[in-house]
């Protein structure tokens, strides 16, 4: 009957989350909105779960799945993982952000934004970055921005204080949305994957899985 109990006891702490411990990569732009309410929903399944979230850029993760830095990457999908498996869980969209009423960007909310002297570039910041780059080499356009910076954050940030505009993607200009500035859906812009990563023998698949499938579900409802 102790051994009984004892198998109880232990099942009980699983359901809870008690001894389960989950380490998170993210890169800046989701760890806003996404990957906390994702948490959230996971701490009312699992509620004594271990969690460590770590901000970082694209070009890291792989090297810290590897290093089982951490356990599964949550990021904007510009290309495979070696020898990782990688899971879409939504579909993103870029938006131009600028102060309000701006009669150029209500005109043309495309690529060619691109070529304002006050536009504040992020081409630096990733895939995300590189598909921007892609889209301005195929429309046949030139630009030389004045101010880039690597975060959508900081880019938003400049906007804010009346720098220019930018063009960044949904998640970055839902989260740090505000009353000063205007989101604007763009026109003949690119999408792209949201995905997860994590190595296939992960001794955590299980937990792995579940949490995947709860930033799917986290991601229709932020998008």
């Amino acid at each position: 009957m102790k051994q009984v109990d004892r198998v109880s006891q232990i099942c009980e702490n699983i359901n809870e989350g008690i001894g389960l411990n989950m380490k998170i990569g993210v890169v800046p732009a989701l760890s806003f909105q996404l990957l906390p309410f994702a948490l959230a929903a996971l701490r009312q399944v699992f509620p004594h779960i271990a969690i460590s979230a770590s901000v970082m850029r694209y070009d890291t993760m792989r090297e810290a799945l590897l290093r089982k830095d951490i356990d599964i990457a949550l990021s904007f999908y510009g290309g495979d993982f070696p020898a990782m498996r990688t899971h879409k869980i939504g579909r993103g969209r870029f938006v131009v952000v600028s102060p309000r009423n701006r009669a150029d960007v209500k005109e043309t909310p495309d690529i060619s934004l691109v070529t304002k002297e006050d536009f504040i570039s992020i081409a630096d910041s990733g895939p995300l970055g590189q598909l921007l780059d892609m889209a301005k080499e195929n429309a046949g356009l030139t630009a030389s921005p004045q101010l880039a910076t690597e975060t959508y954050h900081t880019a938003i940030s400049l906007v804010k204080v009346g720098m220019g505009i930018t063009i960044v993607d949904i998640f970055s200009a839902r989260a740090n949305a505000a009353s000063d500035i205007e989101i604007t859906e763009t026109k003949n812009m690119p999408g792209y994957d949201v995905s997860v990563s994590f190595l296939p023998n992960s001794d955590k698949s299980s937990l792995l899985h579940t949490f995947k499938d709860m930033l799917a579900r986290t991601a229709l409802q932020v998008i």
